[in-house]
Parts: C-alpha cells; sequence; structure tokens
C-alpha cells in the first residue's frame, strides 16, 4: 500500500506539472504515453495470442502507426488551435465501441473473441485516437484554460477512484460486475460517482470558474472512468493476465493507470466543444 501511495503522488505530480507546461512539452509527454501503452499492448498480446511471425510483425506495425496519431494531429491542427468537433468525434468512436463491447463481455460473452487475432489495428484505434483528446483538451479555450479543463478531469478521476474506494470497503455489497471485477461494487461506484461530482464542481470553480461545467465533467468522470477500467479488466480476463505492465510499482503499467483518462477524456471534449 505505501509503495503505490508513494508511487500515485510521485506520478500524480509529474503529470500536473507537465500539463501546466506548454503545448510543445504536452504533446511529447502525450506521445510518450501513447508509445508506452502501445509497447505494454504488444507486448501482452504477442504473448498470450499465437500468431505467425508475419502477423505479429503487421500487428505491430500497424498499432506503431495507429500510436503516432497524436503527434500526426498536433502538427496537422496547428495552424487553427481551437479543436475541431470532427476531431473530437474521431477521438471518442472508438471508446464507444469499447463500451458496447463492455456490456457483451459483462452479459458473459467475449471481450474481443476473434478480433484479439487483429490486437494491431484494434490497439492502434484503442490507443492513437483517444490519446489525441489529452492534446485537443489542452488547446481548448484561451492559453492556460485548455489545461484547467483536462485537471479537472484528472482530478474527477482521481475523486472517483478514491471514493470508490472508500465508499466499497465501507458500504460495499452489491457486486458491480461479478464477471469482470468481482471486487467492484455498486455502493463503490455510487460513492466514486459522488467524490468525482464534488471534486469535479469544485475544481471547475477554481480552475476555470465555471462550477457547473466541472460539475458535469465529474459526473462524466464518475460514469465513464469506471467503465474504462472494467473493459480493461475484461481484457485482461480474456488473456489471463493482471496487468498489462509493470512500469508503475503497485498500479501496473501504464495503460492500466491511465484507462479512466482515455475513456473519459473524448467525451469530455466532445461535450465541451458542443456547449462552448
Amino acid at each position: 500500500m505505501k509503495r503505490r501511495l508513494l508511487t500515485g503522488v510521485l506520478g500524480g505530480f509529474f503529470f500536473l506539472a507537465l500539463c501546466l507546461a506548454g503545448d510543445g512539452i504536452w504533446v511529447a509527454t502525450v506521445q510518450v504515453l501513447a508509445f508506452t501503452c502501445a509497447y505494454e499492448w504488444q507486448s501482452t498480446y504477442r504473448k498470450h495470442v499465437q500468431l505467425p511471425t508475419w502477423a505479429i510483425a503487421l500487428n505491430t506495425l500497424i498499432l506503431l502507426v495507429g500510436a503516432c496519431y497524436p503527434t500526426v494531429l498536433s502538427f496537422a491542427t496547428r495552424a487553427h488551435r481551437t479543436p475541431q468537433l470532427l476531431d473530437a468525434a474521431i477521438a471518442a468512436a472508438p471508446i464507444a465501441l469499447c463500451m458496447v463491447l463492455l456490456a457483451r463481455a459483462a452479459a458473459g460473452g467475449p471481450a474481443l473473441g476473434g478480433l484479439r487475432n487483429r490486437w494491431g489495428a484494434v490497439g492502434a484505434l484503442y490507443i492513437g485516437l483517444p490519446f489525441t483528446s489529452l492534446i485537443l483538451l489542452h488547446r481548448l479555450g484561451f492559453i492556460g484554460q485548455g489545461a484547467g479543463y483536462l485537471l479537472t478531469v484528472v482530478f474527477s478521476i482521481w475523486a472517483a477512484d478514491t471514493g470508490a474506494f472508500f465508499a466499497g470497503r465501507a458500504l460495499g455489497r452489491t457486486p458491480l460486475a461479478r464477471r469482470l471485477s468481482p471486487g467492484k461494487t455498486v455502493e463503490g461506484a455510487l460513492g466514486g460517482l459522488a467524490a468525482a461530482i464534488l471534486v469535479g464542481a469544485a475544481a471547475g470553480a477554481g480552475l476555470i470558474h465555471r462550477p457547473g461545467t466541472g460539475l458535469i465533467l465529474g459526473v462524466m468522470a464518475g460514469l465513464l472512468g469506471p467503465a474504462g477500467d472494467l473493459w480493461e479488466s475484461a481484457l485482461k480476463r480474456e488473456l489471463g493476465v493482471k496487468d498489462f505492465g509493470t512500469l508503475l510499482p503497485g498500479h501496473g503499467g501504464a495503460l492500466d493507470r491511465l484507462d479512466s483518462l482515455m475513456a473519459t477524456a473524448p467525451f469530455a471534449l466532445l461535450v465541451l466543444l458542443l456547449h462552448r
């Protein structure tokens, strides 16, 4: 527990510092995270899905091309700094599909099933596209406002995780998704949602001077964050692995730690653009 807490505090500090840095540093940070997640994805699926050498090479190539999308989009949209609605919709589309597959897995079906043989294409979409929303959120509004939006989402996700942990320990009785993650409970999820809403409203008031917007982002983090975590639980259960990586002691890999943000950020961006 101490190691997990220390890793979380240090990792959170560096993440916040990089988020508050300039656009170039943040783009580089997002790209490094995308490549790290792609590496973890490739390593895990290569080990647990038996394919011929040529198929592994092809999947890896497709995955790497997809993982480059954040930087490609960053340069392509630099001329018009304001994020475009189409870019946000493209980033959100893979997560919407993952939520459909999550419902199938929760009902007892496979997470990917036969799509596991095409893990490169799946990873290119699941990793490459949603990560672009982190860059676009950072560019939203006037200079510095985008970082406020992004931090409001991040703080709300952290609050949801913390609230779910403590509410689940104190009150948890009803399984949330027994087939995917037996330890998660409905009571914990509700506690996490309440914490995310409170923190989202507070962060919205303090960081972007819009408590109502912060509240909406908190609701999204409280609902989509746990869904993103359950989706990766479904993937790992299908493969028979505990974590995608070991980069962060006590937390697993980058994919294990960023799943909630990957699920929330694209839709947060979409909602913000629709109501700007």
